[in-house]
């Protein structure tokens, strides 16, 4: 994965702890959707690492997953050192190179259209599964109509 310098041309958005219920319900949907694991895995707004270290608790009856992390905080990516398998890349994922690997990810919601477009080239490019929370109201904008329904919807409507 390639390594970026810890300042950047934008600036570090809003920081939203994904809360471990739902990633725990994000990660049972996939495994009941038969969708792989163990398996290598990124987070490209990786945070202090909340939800990598919710879908490990989730899963450790189905195996040891690979985590690869990229965060534009610096502070934040240090947190999270912890709670992947490689080093978390420190600067801005939508202009890094992102690592083979599923996506799974929580992205500012400010960032969403950026981190989709993204996200749906890199599973085209390397059929890969893409995970993202997403409000429900992000989809029914009009100018996202042209963007490919998800494979599953997972709608949580206790999220904040």
């Amino acid at each position: 994965m390639q390594k970026a310098s810890t300042s950047s041309t934008r600036k570090a958005w809003a920081y939203y702890p994904t809360p471990d219920d739902v990633t725990r319900a994000a990660a049972l949907f996939m495994v009941r959707q038969m969708i792989l694991w163990p398996a290598e895995w990124l987070d490209p707004a990786a945070g202090e690492g909340a939800l990598v270290r919710a879908a490990r608790a989730t899963h450790e009856m189905f195996g040891e997953s690979l985590w690869h992390g990229i965060e534009i905080d610096a502070d934040r990516a240090a947190e999270s050192q912890g709670e992947v398998d490689t080093d978390v890349v420190v600067g801005d994922a939508l202009e890094l190179e992102w690592p083979v690997a599923h996506v799974f990810t929580n992205p500012p919601f400010a960032l969403l259209d950026g981190f989709m477009a993204k996200a749906l080239a890199h599973r085209e490019q390397h059929a890969v599964y893409v995970v993202m929370l997403t409000p429900t109201c992000w989809w029914q904008a009009e100018k996202r109509a042209h963007i490919e329904a998800p494979d599953h919807v997972l709608p949580l409507s206790w999220r904040p």
